[in-house]
Order: C-alpha cells, then structure tokens, then sequence
C-alpha cells in the first residue's frame, strides 16, 4: 500500500475482500474495484500513505477493512460504478 502499487497491493487481499468507508456511506467490494477506485482517488501530493489500518483476515490475505477520516462527506463524483451505498457515519 505505501507503495500506491494498487494492483499488487490488491493480490494481498481475499477474492471476497471489501471495505467499507462509513464517512462517505461507500462499500467497495472485490479485489478489482479497491485498486480502480484508490488509483483514481485524488490527492494533493500524487501519494498515498498509511499509518494504521484495521483488518480482518482470512488466513494470510485481507478480507475487510474500515476505513474512517476526521469528517463526514458527500461520495465524490465518477467512481458511482466502483461503490455500493451503505449508512454513513454522522
């Protein structure tokens, strides 16, 4: 992941993984979509990096994880193909 290699860091995951992020009301599921949509998520400095994550496994891969920031949002526009709705965090 620290790596912003999305589609290796998707190998390291379970074929059933999905993450929830409660503070937009997004779910993305499968191994494919997580490395679409953190590709085409924007940041200011054109890197990613991580200093905790919480993870369910299964066996050696990720199966979950949940992810959550300091504010609630409204999902950005054009990755509506890559998320499922779900409730969101006040």
């Amino acid at each position: 992941m620290q790596a912003n290699d999305w589609h290796k860091a998707a190998t390291y995951l379970a074929p059933e993984y999905v993450i929830d992020w409660p503070c937009s009301g997004e779910r993305i599921a499968g191994r494919s979509d997580f490395a679409s949509i953190q590709a085409r998520y924007p940041t200011n400095t054109g890197r990613w990096s991580f200093d905790v994550a919480f993870s369910e496994l299964a066996g050696a891969q990720i199966a979950r994880q949940i992810e959550y920031w300091p504010a609630s949002y409204d999902p950005l526009p054009g990755r509506e193909d890559l998320t499922r709705r779900i409730d969101r965090v006040p």
